[in-house]
């Protein structure tokens, strides 16, 4: 199963209204979300079985909720990993156990049609964790 993006809008689109920092809020949301639609099918899926979450790399947009969520699994193995970026302000990882990934530029090869993406497109900002069922 692949979560692209999914839990960002959720964070994004939260019931924040009234709430000085929105963040615990929003990531409670994430969080919520995981326990009750995502943590049933995992128990349920067969051995060797995959989920993999990509999504934003900010805590700012519910990496920390997912992190939350996913250490507190039990019986799964765990990856958690980040892209290295060119920009300082772009450097964050998932606080406990995160691997990071050297930069390599996404560049296309391919023809003249993407040639103005590939000219501009030189980071990647997402995080990515890879649970295992066992």
């Amino acid at each position: 199963m692949i979560l692209n993006y999914v839990l960002s809008d959720i964070y994004k689109h939260c019931n924040k209204e009234g709430a000085d920092d929105a963040g615990p809020i929003c990531d409670l949301e994430v969080v919520e979300y995981l326990e009750k639609y995502i943590e049933p099918m995992l128990l349920v899926m067969p051995k060797e079985s995959y989920v993999i979450i990509n999504d934003t790399n900010s805590c700012n947009m519910g990496r920390n909720g997912i992190e939350k969520w996913v250490d507190s699994l039990q019986d799964f193995i765990i990856h958690k990993e980040v892209f290295e970026y060119p920009r300082s302000y772009s450097e964050q990882k998932f606080n406990n156990n995160c691997d990071v990934i050297p930069r390599q530029p996404l560049l296309f090869k391919a023809g003249e049609d993407i040639s103005a993406f590939s000219d501009n497109m030189n980071e990647c900002r997402s995080a990515f964790v890879i649970i295992k069922k066992n």
